[in-house]
């Protein structure tokens, strides 16, 4: 029996019950503000679309390459910010400096810091964590009373001691902690990337360190110059015990052949690139040949608007589009004059970053340097299981396909490797030489948390070599989500990517996702603090009683109470009953258990010190428990 698939559910014999998911309508005030705040997304959403349609000129579907639209609620975000306009080799217009001739846009630096305290900022902050617990608020207002005599302390620096020693297990434990995520932080700002020196990179101006700045970093350095100064000794004074030579002379070098500064591949990429360069079946525009064609003959090359190489005929002609001024539609046509009756081979041509008319020094050099100092608009080349320092736009890639494989488990968990292609247009782009001549711009979005959504455009005026003098034409080619490499990920199977940095630091979608650093506290702690304002509340209800009565027994006179006390403090019976108040805090703040708080600062720092030691928890790769 066929069933239609647009009857009606009492059509059927089973009717399927429908269930609508996540669409029930919220009653309540939380449903009325839920139904605005999706209305303003949605508002935010249209007018962010407008304006990139606006933005993009004469190629409005250029900057729409996302698969996906972003959710609303970071389109919201991302139409807050403005976009971004990266140069490169291109001199910075005027409307985009300052009075100074420096760059209007600023960008965040490369550098992260997860950690939550600085060596300035511990103590205040450390303190200012711990007492949002109530218990040592009450404590701390237990230690002032006992300060003053009128209330019967005897020895207020004695009961301060417990309250000190729960502060100062909790602010180690802390410490620690800090300083391994610290510690974590200078390994990924420090690790080494090859990036492009000896060129100018106008979207960033030098970087000014105010006072404040300063006088951290020569704290930081001075405690880090005693950390490593203690402990080196002491590895030096177990060297001696051991017996064994560890070679650490100050300033000596690892001569071994394992050296990290032996393994260095500059002149390996090279010698590949020079073969690459002088590959029989190479045409022109760098393209293998679909077949296989004799050694090319020294200074055989031709002029005009033909290139040929190898007997093979290369010309670019222009098709109707073209004469539209889409300068995409530009056809490539190779010919085999050896070989007449082998079909034409015709393929799109979309241009080329690099400008062959530019003139350069060709100063500029991939040299390693560190993930804090790359900067947007910067260059890089990445190599085979590295680490992605920034999100990077591909422009070339070892693969002909343009193709490079990416694992993103430090963003999304996968574990399975993604496929991310370079720019069309940037193929040719292989060599520090290369990158100093091209001249092009990145129209970007501003920075959004969305790990799957990317919106550019690349633009470039294109000349043609053979006849400098004719006018260049305006191409644009989009840049998705696929023709990024976010910072996080990791290359893999690729030999090496040459990319152009869009965004540093906080600003990629690894740290827009992960966050500040939470303050983090136990389940029990914040169940104690009801305990500790239930406690309190029956402290504070004796204590009135006591002051109460004392205050009212006082006020009677020529009673039994006159024969056993030496008179009172206040003198009146409300400040005698108002001091009687604060002495019965003092008596009956054992309600609220210090000993508790101590025992379980006791046993959390053991078990962190049980965690830490756990043969089965350490990583032996990172060397990290």
């Amino acid at each position: 029996m066929a069933i239609s698939p647009y009857a009606e559910d009492s059509e059927r014999t089973n009717p399927v019950k429908r269930i609508r998911w996540a669409t029930q309508r919220v009653t309540g005030r939380k449903g009325v503000e839920k139904r605005r705040s999706i209305f303003r997304r949605h508002n935010a959403r249209n007018s962010t679309i407008e304006k990139n349609r606006e933005s993009s000129g004469t190629d409005p579907g250029l900057v729409k390459t996302s698969q996906e639209d972003p959710p609303a609620g970071e389109q919201g975000e991302a139409a807050a910010q403005p976009g971004r306009v990266i140069y490169f080799n291109i001199p910075l217009p005027d409307h985009q400096k300052d009075e100074e001739g420096r760059p209007i846009q600023h960008f965040k630096r490369n550098k992260v810091r997860t950690a939550k305290y600085t060596p300035l900022s511990f103590v205040p902050k450390n303190l200012w964590f711990q007492f949002h617990n109530i218990a040592n608020i009450f404590f701390l207002a237990i230690i002032i009373l006992n300060f003053f005599s009128v209330f019967g302390a005897t020895n207020p620096g004695l009961s301060a001691v417990p309250l000190i020693v729960i502060i100062l297990l909790t602010a180690i434990k802390d410490g620690i902690e800090d300083w391994r995520r610290t510690t974590v932080d200078n390994e990924l700002n420090n690790a080494s990337v090859h990036r492009l020196t000896d060129w100018d990179n106008v979207n960033t101006a030098d970087e000014y360190i105010n006072i404040w700045r300063r006088f951290k970093k020569a704290t930081t350095r001075g405690l880090m110059w005693i950390w490593h100064s203690w402990r080196n000794r002491k590895e030096k004074k177990q060297a001696k015990k051991e017996g064994t030579a560890r070679g650490l002379t100050e300033g000596g070098l690892d001569d071994s052949p394992e050296s990290e500064y032996d393994d260095r591949r500059f002149s390996e990429l090279t010698q590949r690139l020079d073969k690459e360069e002088n590959f029989p079946g190479e045409d022109a525009n760098g393209d293998v040949e679909m077949a296989p064609v004799p050694s090319p003959i020294p200074g055989q090359h031709g002029s005009g608007d033909k290139g040929y190489m190898d007997g093979v005929d290369v010309e670019q002609l222009p098709n109707d589009a073209a004469g539209r001024g889409d300068a995409h539609q530009t056809l490539e046509v190779i010919r085999d004059n050896r070989h007449p009756d082998v079909p034409v081979i015709t393929k799109k041509f979309y241009g080329s970053l690099i400008d062959p008319t530019r003139e350069t020094q060709e100063k500029g050099r991939f040299k390693r340097d560190m993930w804090k100092n790359v900067q947007v608009g910067d260059f890089v080349r990445l190599y085979n299981e590295e680490q992605i320092p920034a999100d990077i736009i591909v422009l070339s890639t070892s693969d002909a396909d343009g193709a490079c494989y990416v694992e993103t488990k430090n963003l999304d968990g996968e574990t399975n490797l993604k496929v991310r292609t370079a720019l069309h247009s940037g193929g040719k782009v292989k060599r520090a030489r290369d990158c100093e001549r091209t001249a092009f711009t990145l129209e970007s979005e501003p920075p959004h948390a969305n790990l799957y959504t990317y919106s550019g455009v690349v633009r470039w005026d294109q000349r043609n070599p053979a006849h400098p003098d004719e006018p260049a034409k305006a191409m644009a080619e989009p840049v998705g989500i696929n023709n990024m490499l976010l910072r996080g990920c990791t290359l893999r199977n690729t030999e090496w990517v040459v990319g152009v940095v869009a965004f540093t630091g906080e600003e990629t979608k690894i740290m827009l996702n992960s966050g500040i650093t939470p303050s983090k506290r136990a389940r029990i702690s914040k169940d104690l603090n009801w305990n500790v304002v239930y406690n309190f509340i029956i402290l504070f209800v004796m204590c009135v009683v006591a002051a109460v009565v004392e205050g009212n027994t006082w006020a009677h006179g020529h009673e039994s109470l006159d024969f056993f006390e030496f008179g009172s403090y206040g003198n009146t019976p409300a400040l005698d009953g108002f001091i009687t108040f604060w002495a019965a805090i003092i008596l009956f703040q054992n309600l609220v258990p210090i000993s508790l708080y101590i025992s379980l600062e006791i046993v959390r720092t053991a078990q962190a010190y049980f965690i830490y030691s756990d043969t089965y928890m350490y990583y032996e790769k990172i060397d990290y428990p």
